[in-house]
C-alpha cells in the first residue's frame, strides 16, 4: 500500500489520532488502534506469539481524504523452513471496507507474501460493532490454526509435486481467465513464464508447483497490497483445483489421525 500513497505508522501514532468521524447516522467507525489491539489480544489468547508488526495509514486517495489502515503481523514459527505465518489486518474509518482479518504466508527466500485464505472475519462499521467484533475476532483466531495447517500442507504438496510445461501453461491460462479482481492481466504472463523458466532463486526450481507459485508471487511484488492479495488468492484457488489439493489434504489429515502427528 505504501506504493499507493500510504505511509508506515506506529501503534503509538495510531493511539494519538483523533476519533474517526461518522460519515452517516448509521456509520460507527472503530478506532484503528482499538481494532489492532483487539486482534493482538485475541491472537495472544489463541496461543500465537507475535514476532513483528507493521502498519500503514492511507489518508489521501486520488486527492480525497480517506482513513484506511493496513497491517501485517508476523507470527513466530515453530519451524525453520524459510517460511512464516502472516496475519493481515485492514480497517477503514471512511467506509471503504469492513474491519477485516485474514491470514497468509511469508516466503523468506524472496521476501514475498501468499494470502491463501479468504478474509475470515469482517464486520461492517454499524451499530454494536464494539459489542460484536470481539466475539467475531475470537472465532476468527480459532480458525487461524486450521488455515495455517492447510497452508503448511499446501506448501509441502506444492514442493513435492512435479508439473509438466503443459500443466504450468494450463494454470497460467486459467489464472488469467479469472474474473476481476482475481484474474491477472495478460501483460504479466510473459514475466510470470520467464520467472518460472529461469527463477532468480534456486530454491524455486522449474518443473515444480512450488516454483510456479513463487514465480507468480515474485511478479506480484509490483502490485499494491489488495491487488496482490486478490490475485494470489485466485492463483491458489486454480492451483488447488488442478493439483487436487483438497483430497491430498484430507489424506494427510487421515494419516495423522491413524498414525499420530509425527
Amino acid at each position: 500500500m505504501n506504493h499507493c500513497g500510504a505511509g508506515r505508522v506506529t501503534i503509538e501514532k495510531l493511539e494519538k489520532l483523533d476519533d474517526p468521524v461518522p460519515y452517516t447516522g448509521t456509520h460507527y467507525p472503530i478506532r484503528h488502534d482499538t481494532f489492532v489491539n483487539l486482534a493482538k489480544d485475541r491472537l495472544a489468547k489463541g496461543g500465537f506469539e507475535i514476532e513483528l508488526e507493521e502498519y500503514s495509514l492511507l489518508q489521501v486517495n486520488e486527492g480525497k481524504p480517506v482513513d484506511n489502515l493496513f497491517g501485517l503481523i508476523k507470527l513466530k514459527s515453530e519451524t525453520d523452513d524459510g517460511t512464516g505465518k502472516i496475519v493481515g489486518l485492514r480497517n477503514s474509518g471512511s467506509m471503504h471496507f469492513r474491519a477485516q482479518l485474514g491470514c497468509g504466508g511469508h516466503v523468506i527466500v524472496c521476501d514475498n507474501l501468499v494470502f491463501s485464505a479468504q478474509i475470515i472475519v469482517g464486520r461492517k462499521h454499524t451499530k454494536h460493532i464494539h459489542r460484536d467484533l470481539p466475539g467475531q475476532m475470537t472465532s476468527a483466531v480459532h480458525q487461524l490454526g486450521e488455515e495455517f495447517r492447510k497452508q503448511t500442507a499446501r506448501q509441502d504438496i506444492y514442493k513435492r509435486t512435479s508439473i509438466t510445461e503443459e500443466t504450468a501453461h494450463h494454470i497460467m491460462m486459467r489464472t488469467m481467465a479469472l474474473d476481476k479482481p482475481q484474474g491477472i492481466p495478460p501483460s504479466k504472463l510473459d514475466d510470470w513464464r520467464n520467472e518460472y523458466l529461469k527463477p532468480r532463486h534456486e530454491e524455486f526450481e522449474t518443473g515444480k508447483a512450488w516454483g510456479l507459485q513463487n514465480a507468480f508471487t515474485e511478479i506480484a511484488k509490483d502490485w499494491n497490497f489488495p491487488t496482490m492479495q486478490n490475485r494470489t488468492e485466485g492463483l491458489i484457488h486454480v492451483m488447488d483445483n488442478v493439483l487436487d489439493f483438497k483430497n491430498q489434504y484430507e489424506d494427510i489429515q487421515l494419516y495423522r489421525e491413524v498414525c499420530g502427528n509425527n
